[in-house]
């Protein structure tokens, strides 16, 4: 009888030995790939930019001259409408790679969030950062840190995408698929005034036709996706958290509803930080000007009115429920987004 406890006592041992060095074998190699991802951010963003001004060099050197005479009238017109797309695509890319995404207040501890309405959304904790963590927050392993409302990591933009630069991901990522799409249109290969020229030529001109022609389905897919998490006030990670949550609701017979969900107009204007007449056109025009919320507070269902209000009155939306913070937003975000604490951030701080 003591042989099979031993037996199954060694065994036991042997199993989550086994189970360890697995584990530890996982977590070597997504540090690994951490850092992998980082070395190499550079140069996936060399290679983007690369394949962007080529595409735009031979259709301005091969494509454009074998379809219209660049002094034509159809030419300038061709020749305008490709230098727009080619520089809000490399606009909108320098920026979502030079912009900070966003860093979290600097309080240090949990034990002094008594504050009720801060508690409320900083009920979790960065064990690695030794921060708390608000809404919409999440730790990047890659870049090392919490960033303010991530989406994603973006190898090819070398950085996080969250709260200030998302406007200039989403962006770049619309511009990318008219420019591809245009470039795709142009350089279609089957056209006889393309094909019917030299080799030389006929191999450029089929060679823009790939690569914009693979980028556009390719991106025609993330595009839409994204698309659909502003429509939704999502992010990528909270979209799979929101699932989760629910199928609980479901499986206890609740119906779960998105908090943050303001409608499609509203969460399309709350993400792009464009009111007023023209908002429709102006999320997609350059915009060097930050985000004028530092996106802590985040404006929900129940807050609806009060912001609409504010909208009416002229003083456009303010983080979300924090009594002063139209006093606050004024220059709130210039320090967050290069990566120091802007005026929001210390008087919550302050409080705390």
């Amino acid at each position: 009888m003591s042989t099979d406890h031993s037996l199954i006592r060694f065994l036991r041992a042997r199993m989550l030995s086994c189970a360890r060095r697995c584990f530890n074998c996982l977590f070597t190699c997504e540090q690994g790939t951490n850092v992998f991802l980082r070395i190499l951010g550079p140069l996936y963003v060399a290679i983007a930019s690369t394949l962007i001004i080529t595409v735009g060099y031979l259709y301005y050197s091969v494509v454009l001259p074998l379809r219209h005479p660049l002094l034509s009238a159809e030419g300038i017109v061709h020749a305008t409408i490709e230098f727009v797309l080619i520089f809000n695509v490399v606009f909108n890319h320098m920026h979502c790679v030079f912009t900070d995404p966003g860093l979290p207040p600097p309080v240090l501890k949990p034990e002094t969030l008594v504050d009720q309405e801060i508690l409320e959304r900083y009920a979790r904790w960065c064990k690695k950062c030794k921060k708390p963590k608000a809404m919409f927050t999440h730790h990047c392993q890659i870049c090392g840190r919490c960033v303010t409302r991530m989406d994603h990591h973006c190898p090819w933009m070398a950085n996080c995408v969250g709260h200030y630069n998302y406007r200039y991901f989403f962006n770049f990522l619309a511009w990318l698929w008219s420019f591809a799409l245009y470039t795709t249109v142009m350089t279609w290969p089957y056209n006889k005034d393309l094909t019917a020229n030299k080799d030389g030529e006929r191999m450029e001109v089929v060679f823009s036709f790939a690569i914009a022609g693979g980028t556009w389905l390719a991106i025609s897919l993330l595009w839409g996706w994204h698309v659909y998490l502003v429509l939704t006030a999502q992010t990528t990670i909270d979209y799979y958290k929101n699932l989760r949550e629910k199928k609980r609701a479901q499986a206890r017979g609740d119906v779960w509803v998105n908090m943050f969900d303001l409608g499609p107009k509203l969460n399309w204007q709350e993400t792009f930080d464009e009111r007023g007449r023209f908002w429709w056109v102006q999320w997609a025009l350059p915009r060097r000007r930050p985000h004028s919320t530092t996106g802590l507070f985040t404006p929900t269902v129940h807050t609806i009115e009060e912001h609409r209000e504010r909208l009416l009155g002229g003083g456009g939306f303010a983080d979300s429920s924090e009594p002063d913070s139209r006093n606050l937003r004024r220059g709130a975000t210039a320090g967050s987004a290069s990566g120091r604490s802007g005026p929001e951030e210390v008087e919550l701080a302050e409080r705390v």
